[in-house]
């Protein structure tokens, strides 16, 4: 656990050359694992309220990292995926860590 939240923590360069904060990082690396997620489930995973989770996603999403998807069926429901750029970018992260 400790060991985890530390590399976490840990700034790379790629991270830092990319403008992105320990959140952003989180944030990022958790939508990398699960691939296309919900909003909701991803504020929940993560420990972040939805709101701070929007502005968190937008300012990933202006970066080119991840894009935010409607849901058809509810659309109220909002998905969030990683794009190639965010992949790249999280395998840079972890190949410096």
């Amino acid at each position: 656990m400790i060991g985890k939240l530390s590399r976490r923590l840990r700034p790379t360069a790629a991270a830092t050359n990319a403008g992105l904060t320990p959140t952003r990082v989180s944030v990022l690396l958790a939508v990398v694992r699960a691939g296309t997620v919900r909003l909701s489930e991803l504020a929940e995973s993560e420990g972040i309220n939805p709101t701070m989770l929007s502005r968190v996603v937008s300012d990933l999403a202006e970066g080119g990292l991840v894009e935010r998807l409607s849901d058809q069926g509810d659309k109220r429901a909002a998905w969030v995926q990683v794009t190639s750029t965010g992949r790249r970018l999280a395998e840079r992260m972890g190949r410096e860590r």
